[in-house]
């Protein structure tokens, strides 16, 4: 009875460490030879040949505005094969993390539902890891990624992002939504602190400001 026992425990033990190491895969960002979003000669018209205009080569074929707009796809029809092409080629692509994160709400926040015969289709969250860990200098991932969070309601971790983008991004853009985030939390006074800055800035939206001084009336 005594060795039946402990041979159950084991098992438990067992199953119970796989469970807490049982993590997304999210692949070898590095094993595709990625290009960086935010270096100038992937952008430039000056540089021929395999280095020129990498950004423009990609996004005719798998970045198109459909693509970009989540209306169809180009090369197949599942619009998720060319957003993760696109991420595959450029893990920091702006403008294509934040039409992932579009693309994943409409989805109901599990595009792990969505996967294909292709790699690099699991989370948003192995999208930004991936990003992160290719250029972990670029600002606009965490902020990106601090977005992806505060549409998810998860508004401690968007602060935390948005912080980390703070760092080294200053954007009125970035200000306002650390401002929305904190009204979100019920922090008022760094709402308005963050309000501020992006309006004195010449931040166009309203809303942040309609919000705070809906919460003066009501006082």
């Amino acid at each position: 009875m005594k060795n039946i026992m402990i041979k159950i425990f084991v098992l438990f033990l067992l199953l119970h460490a796989g469970g807490c190491i049982a993590v997304e895969d999210c692949g070898d960002v590095f094993r595709v030879d990625p290009w960086d979003y935010t270096d100038p000669k992937n952008h430039s018209k000056e540089i021929g040949g395999t280095l020129g205009e990498r950004i423009k080569k990609v996004e005719q074929v798998h970045f198109t505005k459909d693509v970009e707009n989540l209306i169809r796809g180009n090369t197949s029809s599942e619009l998720l094969a060319d957003l993760s092409y696109t991420l595959v080629k450029f893990p920091n692509h702006h403008r294509a993390l934040l039409s992932l994160i579009k693309y994943d709400l409409k989805h109901q926040g599990d595009l792990t539902k969505l996967r294909f015969k292709r790699e690099f289709t699991q989370s948003v969250t192995c999208y930004f890891k991936r990003a992160i860990e290719f250029k972990p200098n670029d600002p606009q991932i965490y902020h990106l990624y601090g977005i992806y969070f505060y549409k998810n309601m998860k508004y401690q971790q968007a602060i935390v992002q948005f912080k980390r983008a703070d760092i080294n991004l200053d954007s009125p853009e970035l200000d306002y939504n650390i401002g929305l985030t904190y009204f979100a939390m019920e922090d008022f006074e760094n709402s308005k602190i963050y309000a501020d800055k992006a309006y004195t800035n010449q931040f166009p939206l309203p809303g942040l400001r309609n919000k705070l001084n809906s919460i003066k009336d009501k006082k």
